[in-house]
């Protein structure tokens, strides 16, 4: 019989989500008003999402990520230009900066970051804080331990290219199984998963699965196309004498046809 589970936001240690002050991504799809000022603290697809529709509606939004980059996933150069344009909704970013205290006593939150290294302190003051660090399968209390399903350290069901766990008959997909957390990956696991299970062939092609918003759709199809260029013309240039400036373009053309 299937059993529903999904993930879960991750917290990060002294920071409580009461989706009020401090909320997660489905806290920030319920304010009752637009704040004037919204701190993100994660610099991933969904808080990027997120704080660019609340930047567009008003909210002067700040972004905290201890990483050095955006999207740390994301293709560099890729990333430098989406910084770039959310910058031009007037998107403000602290990058390698970590939170380290945080007080909601007042009517809003104050947030005390520093260096990820270390260094000076600095506050930040917000209206509402939106915890963007990631999530994490949602597999507690399922079970799991009675019967000996395997997980990994992070708490994701292990399966084979079948959607098989270690015990027979006990299949998983979607969030609780290594891969990106997303709705439309789950449904396709699902299809596949089935399809396996009725002795067919199941087939999920994860190249195709968007690891972005609809919102930012564009710059998904630019990674997949940038991979694929560089693919085509470095098998081009290896299997010929042609140069790269002369390959790109001829490339470019076959893509576009």
């Amino acid at each position: 019989m299937p059993r529903p589970t999904g993930s879960d936001v991750k917290s990060l240690p002294g920071i409580i989500i009461d989706e009020e002050k401090i909320v997660s991504s489905t806290g920030a799809l319920a304010l009752p008003q637009i704040p004037k000022k919204l701190v993100v603290i994660g610099a991933g697809y969904i808080g990027l999402e997120m704080g660019s529709v609340w930047a567009r509606l008003g909210s002067e939004v700040t972004v905290v990520e201890f990483a050095p980059d955006i999207v740390p996933s994301m293709d560099g150069e890729v990333g430098k230009q989406f910084q770039r344009t959310l910058e031009k909704q007037k998107m403000k970013f602290m990058l390698t900066t970590k939170v380290v205290g945080v007080d909601t006593s007042g009517n809003g939150v104050k947030l005390t970051v520093e260096p990820a290294s270390g260094g000076d302190q600095t506050t930040l003051e917000a209206d509402v804080v939106l915890v963007s660090a990631g999530r994490t399968p949602f597999t507690a209390g399922l079970g799991l331990d009675r019967i000996g399903v395997e997980t990994d350290k992070g708490g994701r069901i292990l399966v084979n290219e079948r959607f098989a766990t270690n015990v027979s008959s006990v299949y998983a997909i979607g969030d609780v199984i290594p891969g990106p957390m997303l709705a439309h990956k789950a449904e396709e696991d699902g299809v596949a998963c089935v399809e396996f299970i009725a002795g067919k062939h199941g087939h999920v092609d994860y190249d195709k699965v968007l690891e972005l918003s609809i919102h930012i759709l564009r710059l998904h199809l630019l990674v997949k196309l940038k991979s694929r260029l560089r693919h085509l013309v470095l098998s081009t240039v290896l299997g010929s004498s042609l140069s790269w400036q002369t390959v790109v373009p001829r490339r470019l053309m076959m893509l576009k046809g």
